[in-house]
């Protein structure tokens, strides 16, 4: 199977699965509020604080309608099925969390905004009403900094400009980076733009005083649980040249209508274990690199089917480390969790694949799964 066929068929399961979706259609009313609102920690000027998320009700991902979307992402279940929300209803949106906090908002120094998608694609949601917005939080002197989510490629100058017209404050893009390897993005996320295109958005947001936040998942499909460590440590190191403020580690979950749920059910994927995340931080210790690294929460808009874990016994210790290791950046925090289920991640690590060639493999994968897409 050539490259561009591989790709395809990739692409036709992926679409396919979004179109077994069978949404209930949603009324007036709910487009009228956001899915959630959640409190996590942020930073800003070095120091941990609270921060405001609004999961705004969106139209849905732009490449979930152009080539199925990412292969792990589940956020399509949350969106308005790419019904387009007309802008009005954005606004509203934000205003009713507003109203609902009242003087609330002031213990936010960071709010976000997500559209389960990107904020900067005109095709799910108007540059002018994300100004519009914008200038909404630009009017709350206690909120300091905003954070919202972008596709690499929907990064341009003429909306920069046009953010930057109405908001002064600090500003934050995080951005699906994933893998500094093009052949892992594409073929296990499906996922397409060049690493150029993301050192010219870094350029650009730089000359803007933006940062860019590169979001980057943890052991994507078709990846052994060794490669997907090494994939990841490689891409840590690719991205220290950029002196970012941080980057956001996004550990796998399953969420329905996706290629990787597709093959979790069947048995051609697991999920990382949290033993490899300690090592990536490990390594980036001994690498000696520089740029924070932030473990999200594994949490989304989204109900997961199954999330990240090892054994019953050290899983919940592992995660609530997490919170501190944000805070401190050293992986000693997890030295004192001991256990002997390390002996089977050692096992997993040292597995070999199926299929050596990654090419290969997928094709192999692909032939076997049972689902009927055409």
């Amino acid at each position: 199977m050539s490259d561009k066929e591989l790709k395809e068929k990739i692409q036709k399961i992926t679409m396919a699965l979004r179109k077994n979706v069978k949404p209930t259609p949603y009324t007036e009313n709910d487009i009228k509020n956001c899915v959630m609102t959640e409190v996590r920690q942020g930073y800003i000027n070095g120091k941990v604080v609270d921060r405001l998320i609004i999961f705004l009700r969106g139209t849905g991902c732009y490449l979930t309608r152009k080539q199925g979307g990412c292969t792990f992402c589940g956020f399509y279940n949350a969106t308005n099925y790419n019904n387009q929300i007309p802008d009005e209803f954005f606004l509203i949106q934000v205003k009713n969390v507003l109203t609902k906090l009242g003087d609330s908002i002031k213990k936010y120094p960071i709010v976000c905004l997500y559209n389960d998608g990107s904020l900067l694609c005109e095709d799910e949601i108007s540059c002018s009403v994300v100004s519009k917005i914008f200038d909404i939080f630009e009017q709350i002197p206690t909120v300091k900094k905003l954070v919202i989510e972008s596709r690499v490629d929907d990064v341009s100058e003429n909306r920069i400009q046009q953010l930057r017209n109405v908001y002064h404050k600090k500003l934050e893009i995080a951005v699906g980076f994933e893998s500094c390897n093009q052949e892992v993005r594409e073929l296990c996320m499906n996922k397409y733009f060049s690493n150029k295109s993301f050192e010219n958005a870094v350029k650009l947001c730089r000359n803007y005083q933006i940062d860019i936040i590169p979001l980057m998942i943890l052991k994507p499909i078709f990846l052994t649980e060794n490669e997907a460590i090494q994939d990841y440590v490689e891409s840590l190191k690719y991205l220290e040249q950029f002196h970012l403020s941080r980057i956001d580690m996004e550990i796998m979950t399953i969420e329905k209508n996706t290629l990787t749920y597709l093959l979790w059910k069947e048995g051609y994927y697991q999920l990382p274990n949290l033993w490899s995340v300690i090592e990536i931080l490990r390594q980036r210790e001994e690498l000696n690199l520089q740029t924070r690294v932030y473990i999200s929460p594994m949490r989304y808009s989204v109900e997961a089917e199954r999330s990240s874990s090892n054994c019953n016994k050290c899983s919940n210790k592992i995660v609530e480390q997490f919170s501190q290791y944000n805070i401190c950046g050293k992986v000693e925090v997890f030295d004192n969790i001991l256990c002997n289920c390390k002996e089977d991640w050692y096992a997993r690590v040292n597995e070999k694949a199926v299929v050596n060639d990654l090419r290969k493999r997928i094709e192999y994968v692909l032939k076997n799964i049972n689902y009927v897409y055409d």
